[in-house]
């Protein structure tokens, strides 16, 4: 409680610093726990200026150059290694430098010996890298005996706070962040055996959800096979520059050992979560994109609202000239009053993506009615959709020779995988591309004339094209219906035939029943799970089994509960339109 009303104490301070006109101030009490809230008795104007972040005040590769060593930060003439934001599974050629081929999870043991350290660091790599010497510093005892700052005594002054170079800075900032990220699929083990949480997660998530999770902790030991070979091969790179040797020994009187810091994974991982759920976009020049990134003191600690670019109810974040980050209101008069949760939307995220990235799920309040009149106006998150990719693999996959040369067919049209229902906009319906994939699924064809088809119409094209493929009619049926459908693709043609319409719609209905069978063999197996909760043994895991405590398991419980019944309730809507509305009901 002390240390958290520390940090409470710190973000105050902080934002005082450069809160010039007062109009947001931090309240522990919004639907998410601690965030921004309007101050003030008067409602917002329109587009007003909330809240300006200076550049000086921002943390990413460029201020963290008075931390960190140059050599590990990525920058316009030398571009972070390509495995550091390689998509995970691929193998990037390596440069010049003879850093060899790597994959993510082998940087570990005797490859570490071996192989170069893959440099510069990605942004979220030395950023994660930064947070964690803070991190282990705090944890270093002090000659007092304490462990971690805990916010209490005189705060340095507002200038002082607000100088992004002082150590003072650093220190509050980083006060602010959370201290721990227990509800955050990330901080448990893959493994089922290994305790509560990671059985609730292995068995009950839904199969998209649990891939998502998987990428992200691939991610993250990929990164931190990288630090650890950092570590190994050139613990020099770790010493504390002059700068942050200050800022790490500022409270602390000389207590900490020189000259170097060991960076345990666990604070490796608090600084990548810290990174992966507080970061923003900020141009940077730099590339690839995704190292254009920072963090911003008690923006941050805005939370998640989605909302459309049309949306004249939200709040947005503005890049200034200078480098810096704004916090506007709403372009609509008056759409925040005194005391309001002050939001902005983190991207088009439906909640597998924001439970995988960044450990929360929006809530939904569910009709009463929704049981006996499923189709409904959508209420919850307006990008909600279940992902159909492994059922329609699946299905190509049994139609055996004829569905691989439709996959490679689909493939080069573009219109292989992304396959999605979605309740909003109303009414509830498929996905385009799950349209165009499911008309294909029923097109009756032989391989044979499936490579005829690609090889004449020449794979690669950009669309849209204002005539339909020439094909070879003398091969009869098949190019004929092969014709159809790419005529849908087009748009010259409304679908391909009233029989190929029905019979994908009937797999449509196919795959809404069997989303609904399996949410709802999930939600019995969570059920069960928590009856069984305390007389369950877990056999002994490869990694140290982690259980969190009661409020967190409980959050991540219906975090869990809430995704499979979103799910069920999307499949139900988009069943119920297509049975009602047969051959003639519209896609979308």
């Amino acid at each position: 409680m002390q240390e958290q009303k520390g940090r409470l104490k710190t973000a105050r301070a902080l934002l005082a610093s450069f809160n010039f006109a007062g109009l947001v101030e931090i309240s522990e009490h919004t639907s998410a726990g601690r965030g921004l809230i309007l101050a003030g008795s008067e409602p917002s104007k329109s587009d007003e200026l909330l809240l300006r972040v200076p550049s000086t005040s921002l943390l990413n590769v460029r201020t963290a150059k008075r931390w960190l060593h140059t050599s590990l930060l990525p920058s316009k003439q030398s571009p972070s290694h390509p495995y550091n934001n390689a998509t995970i599974g691929e193998s990037p050629q390596s440069p010049q430098s003879g850093c060899k081929e790597i994959q993510a999870d082998t940087l570990s043991g005797k490859e570490q010996g071996e192989a170069h350290v893959p440099l510069p660091l990605s942004s979220h790599q030395a950023l994660a890298l930064l947070l964690a010497i803070w991190k282990s510093a705090q944890r270093q005892p002090a000659q007092n005996g304490s462990h971690e700052q805990t916010g209490e005594g005189p705060l340095p002054s507002a200038s002082t706070l607000v100088d992004g170079a002082s150590p003072a800075f650093l220190d509050a900032f980083l006060g602010t962040a959370p201290a721990s990220y227990d509800t955050h699929p990330v901080s448990y083990s893959s493994e089922p055996s290994a305790g509560f949480v990671p059985s609730i997660l292995a068995k009950c998530l839904p199969s998209h959800a649990s891939e998502l999770v998987q990428r992200v902790r691939s991610r993250f030991h990929r990164d931190w096979s990288v630090i650890e070979s950092l570590q190994r091969r050139h613990p020099e790179m770790l010493i504390p520059l002059e700068a942050i040797s200050e800022a790490l020994t500022s409270t602390k009187k000389a207590s900490l050992p020189q000259p170097s810091i060991t960076v345990t994974k666990e604070h490796f991982k608090w600084g990548w979560l810290c990174v992966n759920t507080r970061c923003l976009h900020l141009p940077q020049g730099l590339t690839p994109h995704a190292d254009n990134l920072t963090l911003a003191p008690i923006l941050d600690l805005a939370n998640h609202k989605p909302s459309s670019s049309s949306d004249v109810g939200a709040c947005n974040v503005r890049h200034t000239p200078s480098s810096g980050l704004e916090l506007h209101a709403p372009s609509r008069r008056g759409a925040l009053r005194s005391g309001d949760e002050v939001t902005f939307c983190y991207g088009a995220h439906a909640a597998q993506m924001l439970f995988a990235e960044y450990g929360f799920v929006l809530p939904r309040q569910r009709s009463p009615s929704m049981e006996s009149s499923p189709v409904q106006q959508w209420n919850g998150c307006p990008f909600a959709e279940v992902r159909l990719d492994d059922e329609i693999i699946r299905l190509f996959k049994e139609q055996g020779e004829e569905g691989i040369a439709k996959e490679s067919l689909l493939q080069a049209r573009g219109y292989w995988l992304d396959y999605t229902i979605h309740p909003d906009p109303f009414p509830p319906h498929a996905s385009h591309r799950l349209i165009c994939a499911l008309r294909l699924l029923h097109v009756p064809l032989s391989s044979t004339s499936v490579h005829e088809h690609s090889d004449q119409n020449n794979l690669v094209r950009t669309y849209p094209i204002t005539s339909a493929p020439s094909i070879n009619r003398s091969a009869g049926h098949t190019n004929a219906e092969l014709q159809g459908w790419e005529a849908t693709l087009l748009g010259l043609r409304h679908h391909v035939s009233d029989e190929n319409e029905e019979r994908a719609h009937g797999t449509l209905m196919k795959l809404c029943q069997d989303v609904m069978d399996d949410r709802t063999s999930r939600l019995s197996l969570l059920h069960s799970m928590l009856q069984n909760r305390h007389s369950e043994s877990l056999i002994e895991a490869s990694e140290p089994v982690q259980e969190a405590s009661a409020q967190d398991t409980d959050s991540i419980i219906d975090m869990v509960r809430t995704m499979l019944i979103d799910d069920f309730d999307i499949a139900q809507s988009v069943l119920t339109i297509t049975r009602a509305g047969g051959i003639e009901s519209e896609w979308s």
